[in-house]
This record gives C-alpha cells, sequence and structure tokens, in this order.
C-alpha cells in the first residue's frame, strides 16, 4: 500500500494527547496567524480546534503559492511517489479534501457518508485529475480546501468525537481529521520534489506527537531529498 492510500484509509486510533489537538492542549503552539492567503482560507473554529484548523490554513496556503507557480509541463514530472507525478499528488490532496468533509458531514450529521465511493472510484478519480491543466488543478486545490474548512467550522465538540472510516477501515475520532489534514498537506507539499521539505516545516508540524502510519510516513520524508 502506497504512503497516499495509507493517508486516506489507514484509520488507527490515536490518544488525546497526540496530534493538533494535543499540541495546542499542551500550550507549545500558538495561533498561527492567516496572512496573505491564495485561497480565502482564513477562518476560526472555538476551543483547540481553531489552533489545529490555522496550521492547515497555513500549510495549505504554502501549498497553493507553490502550486500557483507551475506550468501543465511541471505537472508532468515525476514526484518522489514511485508511480505519481505531480499531478497525481496534487489530484490527491484536492480529493482528500474532499474526502475528509464527506467525514466531517457524517461527523455532524450522525449519518454515514463515505469517503471515496469506492478504491477503484478514488483511484480513477485521482487518475483524471492528474490530466488537468495548472490552472483547473489549482482552482480545484483551492475550492476543496475551502469546503473542508467551511465544514470544519460548523462542527461542535459532540460531532468531534463522532466516530469515522475511510473505505471500510477501523473507526476513528472526527477530531484526528485535523491531523490527517495537515499531514496529507504537508507531506504531498514534499512529494512535489520542489525543494520544499523538513527544513521548511513549522515546529508545530515537525514536533507533535503522531499516530502511526502518520509518525513513519513523516520520519520517511525526513531523510535527503533525492
Amino acid at each position: 500500500m502506497s504512503d497516499a492510500t495509507q493517508l486516506a484509509s489507514d484509520a488507527s486510533s490515536q490518544d488525546p494527547a497526540v496530534g493538533l489537538a494535543g499540541y495546542a492542549a499542551r500550550g507549545t503552539g500558538s495561533r498561527a496567524p492567516c496572512g496573505p492567503s491564495p485561497s480565502g482560507l482564513c477562518g476560526a473554529v472555538d476551543s483547540t480546534h481553531d489552533a489545529a484548523l490555522q496550521l492547515i490554513v497555513v500549510a495549505t496556503s504554502s501549498l497553493l503559492r507553490t502550486v500557483e507557480r507551475f506550468t501543465d509541463r511541471d505537472l508532468e514530472q515525476e514526484s518522489l511517489l514511485p508511480g505519481w507525478t505531480r499531478g497525481h499528488v496534487l489530484a490527491h490532496v484536492a480529493q482528500g479534501a474532499d474526502a475528509m468533509r464527506n467525514l466531517l458531514v457524517w461527523a455532524r450529521t450522525g449519518v454515514p457518508v463515505a469517503a471515496y465511493a469506492s478504491q477503484q472510484a478514488r483511484d480513477t478519480a485521482i487518475e483524471t485529475g492528474a490530466r488537468q491543466g495548472a490552472g483547473a488543478l489549482l482552482a480545484e486545490l483551492s475550492a476543496s480546501a475551502e469546503r473542508f474548512r467551511t465544514e470544519v467550522t460548523r462542527l461542535n465538540e459532540r460531532g468531534w468525537r463522532q466516530p469515522v472510516s475511510v473505505l471500510g477501515g477501523a473507526a476513528f475520532p472526527a477530531a484526528q481529521l485535523l491531523d490527517r489534514r495537515l499531514v496529507e498537506v504537508e507531506l504531498h507539499h514534499t512529494d512535489l520534489h520542489v525543494g520544499y521539505g523538513p527544513e521548511q516545516w513549522r515546529p508545530a508540524f515537525a514536533e507533535m506527537l503522531l499516530a502511526e502510519p502518520m509518525r513513519s510516513q513523516r520520519e520517511d520524508r525526513r531523510g535527503p531529498l533525492p
């Protein structure tokens, strides 16, 4: 199973002290300023999830600034993920935001909503998305990130505790979606092979405790870039 698939589908349980919520609760993470945001993502939610969302906002804005410089030819270049171009990576990130949004809707309403229709549908959508032009893919990255952000702001504390799952995997609390989204954005930004890596990661991400497989996936990227 690829790292990208595990990021989307592995559903290990998580200790409350692990991840973004734990980082904020320990008092080591201050709220990150939004600043200029190509996506218009700046927003706020109550409690420790506010700080978590702001870290995602900043990471997403950084990714979008990178993608703004891409041409169609740039998207055709190989990424650091075997068999995937940069276009594949970015299509996965865009669709990942919508998949997690679906799970947030499940958490908010209590009515199960599938992250993806099926594994095959997910894979087909990535292949199709990877062939989009640079402008279209940038627009979809921005729009899907905003859809995710909007749904985050609608969830209450009860919703964050709601168990959800991906493609039939083990259930996990919806609060873990914040960790998963930050990991997905930061690691796949690294996978684009554009000089963004551990040295550019913000301390809140580089130092936070993560559940598996996210912890190992981050450690895998700490090695020297090819």
